[in-house]
């Protein structure tokens, strides 16, 4: 079975594989669930917004614009195979 600092390192290499462009954008692990009863290990990642120039926008729009944005990972619990990643 993998322990955790594996298991982190593991769910960050396949973000960077399948989701290059989030993963370079100050990447963060922001929660960390480890395999209970027979669950995954299950990481939620969240990353920088890119910024888009958009002249229409207005201060306002700018206050309520994401900052950033998450992924869920869920990894096998003895493998660290990849199960899925998903959009928090």
């Amino acid at each position: 079975m993998l322990d955790v600092k594996e298991a982190v390192a593991k769910a960050q290499s396949e973000i960077a594989l399948l989701f290059p462009d989030f993963a370079q954008r100050d990447l963060r692990l922001e929660e960390a669930e480890t395999p209970l009863r027979g669950g995954e290990w299950r990481f939620t990642f969240s990353s920088a917004v890119a910024t888009e120039a958009n002249t229409n926008a207005g201060a306002l729009a700018d206050l309520f614009a994401p900052r950033r944005t998450r992924k869920v990972v869920e990894l096998h619990p003895e493998n660290g195979d990849l199960i899925s990643i998903k959009a928090a």
